[in-house]
């Protein structure tokens, strides 16, 4: 059993978004970011935190998840202090640990300067099981954040007033979890988080017991021998 990606989606310049595509014990990643805010954004209901804070440039951002209960999971709405300055960002992986799916996470927060430096971390697997996710927000200046250096595979690439969002994978095991970079497409101010998904348990062999059966007849002659 392997993590496959299943579905995404993003909207800025709002706090609410419909999920995507999924199913029963799917994990749901969400992400919300606001600029011009002096709170975070708040936690929905049934999601659980990874990440959330606000920066020293009033961005304010979490990160959270939960497994999915069923293919019809409701609308994710954030509370912010202004709808219009938010942007939010789905991400939805299959095969995921069911009791656990977040290993290890790292996050820098508030750098300044021309390139993005998504963090390394600490795999909590590494076996090569582990898919590791990337996830972006920077000041807008009208691009996308585009391909990371370390080849991880777009699945958001939002841009639009007030803020980019990203959110990109490495669409496979990883048994490393090293720094990459990205051209900053808006302003200096920019957070970068990294977050590793550990896959599925394998379940084992279900084990058959044998019994010797004997037959009437059988002890019969065994008596006798």
């Amino acid at each position: 059993m392997a993590i496959s990606h299943v579905s995404a989606d993003s909207v800025v310049g709002d706090n609410t978004l419909a999920i995507p595509s999924h199913a029963t014990d799917d994990v749901i990643l969400v992400y919300c970011v606001e600029e011009a805010t002096l709170s975070t954004p708040s936690l929905p209901s049934g999601y659980t935190d990874i990440f959330s804070g606000l920066d020293a440039n009033a961005y304010g951002y979490r990160i959270c998840f939960k497994k999915a209960t069923s293919g019809a999971e409701a609308d994710v709405t954030f509370t912010v202090d202004s709808d219009t300055q938010a942007a939010v960002a789905i991400s939805v992986y299959r095969d995921c640990n069911t009791t656990d799916p977040i290993g290890g996470s790292a996050e820098t927060v508030a750098i300044d300067g021309a390139t993005v430096t998504f963090p390394s971390g600490t795999l909590e697997k590494a076996d090569s099981t582990s898919w590791l996710v990337r996830v972006c927000w920077s000041g807008h200046a009208g691009g996308a954040m585009g391909a990371l250096a370390d080849g991880s595979v777009d699945r958001v690439d939002d841009f639009a007033t007030p803020v980019n969002i990203y959110i990109g994978d490495s669409d496979g095991g990883v048994s490393a979890w090293g720094t990459t970079t990205s051209a900053a497409p808006g302003w200096d101010d920019w957070g970068a988080f990294g977050v590793e998904l550990l896959v599925a348990a394998a379940g084992g062999p279900v084990p058959v017991v044998i019994r010797p059966r004997f037959s009437n007849q059988g002890m019969q002659r065994a008596r006798y021998i």
